[in-house]
């Protein structure tokens, strides 16, 4: 195993806030593994029992391999990651901070393994393959590279630590996706407003030590699938077919992912306003934000509208929006006295998400379906009271068996028998709409006392209890 980084960091000679670097990144790894398995016997002594020559009678008991055997695998992995980044810092006439950097980085990594198994060896004492037998012998590798290719950069503009923006973009390239979609370009842009610096806040609110208003607007990719499925793919089936009169015996193939050549990046969008307060010379401490994330292009495979009995190994594909949006908050205090210290933070989000697009099966009906309800919603029946008798239990639909005292179940589509259709969709999930948490912290000279109190709310789950299901809300 190797590893090691490598760089240089050069200051531009006559061009002031100038710096140039270049970084390579290397992990070598090699792995040679060789499992020599030997014939092996245990004997036993009962303690008394000896031979014609005196000497202890052994017992054959326990033995182990019948005949040598050996296996040997290798791995070999090379990573290298190169990159180049060039920064520029100046102020200009006192009030203008400007920040610029720019960069680009070059991401590979490739391994290969092997792996042999034989036995029937003549003798034990040759531990090498060419001495095995022919009779049960086997070997398999696997090979895999991957690249990326990123370009990046930034730029921050400051006036008199007032007036903030920030420029940030990145190009990315992947190996994943064909030549026409393996690049995707993801923005994002910030702006600040340090309302505190102002003279007339100072004035009017001297009890308010730091007040800042920003927002943001930003996008970031995902690949994270398997990658080629642009490309047609076959694989080996553990069928065989015979040719030569059925004197051969041949491997047969089978049709891999089907090919999506239009596969590409997954998009992020997030958005932001937040402000952030500071009271008590910065003791307390105020932040709130209010965020708005949706996600296009969700890479899924299409297994609701495409039936199984297709055939098909499907593709994943960019067919799926998701929102998230929501409030999140955090105060902190922190304060010495003496030998006394004391820090509490108080912290919470509120959010809700929707499902925007869904690939559904036909036929689905509407209230069953995804869109438009919360990531992870589930199927129910709705219960709308209970049997109080049999003339009760007869007049309305009911599943096999249903008796006076049974729960009475909606029929939600109106065919007069209660089944799997009449599950309705609801607009609860398994993620909880709120969750927080409270930090204290307590000391005394070299003494210390914290816990941790967290929560959440708004979750819909189903309980098994006593073969009863509770929903637990």
């Amino acid at each position: 195993m190797l590893n090691g980084d490598f760089g240089v960091n050069i200051k531009v000679p006559y061009v002031e806030g100038l710096t140039l670097k270049a970084t390579m990144s290397l992990d070598k790894t090699f792995r040679f593994r060789k499992i020599w398995q030997k014939p092996w016997y245990l004997y036993s002594w009962d303690g008394t029992s000896m031979d014609e020559n005196g000497q202890p009678l052994l017992v054959e008991g326990k033995k182990g391999f019948s005949d040598p055997r050996l296996t040997e695998s290798m791995e070999d992995n090379l990573g290298v990651l190169l990159s180049g980044i060039a920064s520029y810092s100046h102020t200009f006439a006192q009030d203008h901070d400007v920040n610029i950097l720019a960069g680009v980085e070059r991401i590979t990594d490739k391994g290969d393994s092997f792996e042999a198994y034989r036995r029937y060896f003549l003798s034990a004492a040759i531990d090498q393959l060419f001495a095995g037998g022919q009779d049960e012998m086997n070997n398999t590798g696997t090979g895999y590279e991957e690249a990326r290719l990123n370009y990046f950069g930034r730029v921050n503009y400051a006036y008199k630590s007032k007036y903030l923006v920030e420029f940030v973009w990145r190009y990315q390239g992947s190996y994943i996706f064909d030549r026409s979609n393996k690049f995707g370009f993801f923005p994002g842009i910030s702006l600040g407003y340090v309302i505190s610096e102002e003279d007339f806040f100072k004035k009017k609110l001297p009890f308010i030590s730091f007040a800042k208003v920003r927002a943001s607007w930003g996008q970031t990719g995902n690949d994270l699938i398997d990658p080629y499925q642009y490309l047609a793919s076959y694989t080996f089936n553990d069928l065989m077919y015979l040719t030569n009169n059925g004197a051969t015996m041949n491997q047969a193939l089978k049709e891999g992912v089907a090919p999506n050549q239009n596969v590409t990046w997954e998009t992020a969008t997030q958005k932001n306003i937040g402000f952030d307060l500071q009271f008590l010379n910065g003791d307390l401490a105020f932040t709130i934000d209010y965020f708005y994330n949706k996600r296009s292009d969700i890479l899924w495979k299409r297994n609701a509208s495409v039936p199984s009995t297709s055939g098909l190994v499907l593709p994943d594909e960019n067919l799926g929006k998701v929102q998230n949006q929501g409030v999140d908050f955090n105060i902190d205090y922190r304060r010495n006295f003496k030998d006394f210290r004391l820090g509490i933070n108080l912290n919470g989000v509120y959010a809700k998400n929707k499902i925007l697009f869904w690939d559904e099966a036909p036929g689905t009906p509407e209230w069953q379906k995804s869109t438009g309800k919360p990531i992870d919603s589930g199927l129910y029946y709705e219960a709308i009271g209970i049997f109080k008798d049999q003339a009760a239990v007869d007049a309305y639909p009911h599943w096999a068996g249903a008796r006076p005292g049974d729960i009475i179940f909606k029929d939600v589509n109106g065919d007069d028998v209660i089944d799997g259709n009449d599950r309705v969709r609801n607009d609860k999930s398994r993620t909880p709409r709120f969750t927080g948490g409270l930090n204290v912290d307590l000391g005394y000279k070299d003494f210390d006392l914290s816990f941790l109190l967290q929560g959440a709310m708004g979750e819909f789950s189903i309980k098994r209890q006593n073969r009863v299901i509770l929903p637990i809300s």
